[in-house]
């Protein structure tokens, strides 16, 4: 796919944690970007980005027709990122997770299809796996088995927009992506990885519930990977389901991130317990995504937890323990 200056591509939920880093990111490699996001969590994410003249925002709801219809004019590509996230969280609130996961994701794709709109790419979880334990390599073709709200009308979301006709002019991708870590613009630290270094770092004393086999991708390995899937041929992509992580490197138990962590910073202790807080449990084969385009990490957990430590002490002064690097807070006001 060309990477010119007639190419627009809207991102949904531009300015969340891994929106306002794809954005950068599709900027820089000569994309032009219109993000179209309600700014749930303030507009700080998207701040120096006035200065790229590809650079469109437009502020509002997937979910609002009209303003849906006013982003797509003109555009080739769309990303949907925009979504309530997170297990726990969209337990607290299940009915605004499918007003948002699924309404909003029906009303895109189907005002994308009228308005012949060529490709679109779906962003999804390795959360749909759910509990289908850490013994076998979950593929995209194994049975999902989610578990929470998020998990649920994201499946329910992924069977709509695989369930369109294939004789249409419509080429949709679905990304299932590893958990994400990582430093972003919209920084959060309710992202597994993020909060082990947290909590390892200012409280030196990490405790790791259960060891339920989770899976990791570094936030500019998910840029990579959308890019790869927008320079394939669409008769490569359309249609098909992609895991986004290494079979070798994202698959990982939570005490062994623990171990990770804790080995990285010397006054830090770590103690485990059997309790589980979390029934997710699962291992992903992420080889489709490598033999099929040759899409692999650069950044492995050791390497962003570096990343993270770095942060978290060039900035001595913040409070990381704010409500503002945490989503559930914000989603409760909905």
């Amino acid at each position: 796919m060309p990477k010119n200056k007639g190419f627009l591509i809207l991102v949904t939920g531009g300015a969340g944690y891994v929106g306002s880093v794809l954005v950068r990111y599709l900027l820089d490699t000569g994309y032009s970007v219109r993000v179209l996001d309600f700014l749930m969590h303030g507009e700080e994410s998207l701040a120096g980005l006035e200065g790229y003249k590809k650079f469109e925002f437009v502020e509002g709801d997937v979910r609002n027709p009209n303003i849906v219809r006013k982003c797509l004019k003109n555009v080739d590509c769309v990303i949907h990122l925009a979504a309530i996230t997170g297990a726990p969280e969209s337990n607290r609130i299940p009915e605004v997770t499918w007003d948002i996961n699924l309404g909003g994701t029906k009303n895109l794709v189907d005002i994308s299809i009228e308005e012949n709109i060529n490709r679109f790419i779906f962003f999804s979880t390795c959360s749909n796996y759910g509990a289908s334990g850490s013994d076998v390599f979950a593929t995209e073709e194994a049975s999902l088995d989610p578990i929470s709200a998020y998990a649920e009308s994201k499946v329910a979301a992924e069977k709509y927009i695989l369930a369109k006709d294939r004789d249409i002019k419509f080429n949709p991708t679905i990304l299932r992506l590893a958990t994400v870590f990582g430093v972003s613009p919209r920084m959060r630290f309710d992202l597994l990885v993020n909060d082990f270094v947290r909590e390892a770092y200012f409280k030196k004393r990490l405790v790791v519930y259960g060891n339920q086999g989770r899976t990791f991708i570094h936030i500019g390995d998910v840029a990579r990977a959308v890019e790869m899937v927008l320079l394939e041929s669409p008769d490569n992509t359309r249609f098909e389901v992609f895991n986004i992580g290494s079979t070798k490197h994202s698959n990982c138990t939570k005490y062994d991130l623990g171990k990770i962590v804790v080995g990285l910073i010397s006054d830090a202790t770590l103690e485990y317990t059997k309790k589980d807080l979390d029934d997710r449990d699962y291992k992903v084969s992420f080889d489709k995504i490598y033999n099929n385009f040759g899409f692999n990490i650069t950044k492995d957990i050791k390497s962003g937890v570096e990343e993270i430590l770095e942060f978290l002490k060039s900035y001595p002064n913040l409070d990381f323990y704010s409500n503002q690097y945490s989503n559930l807070n914000k989603y409760l006001e909905l």
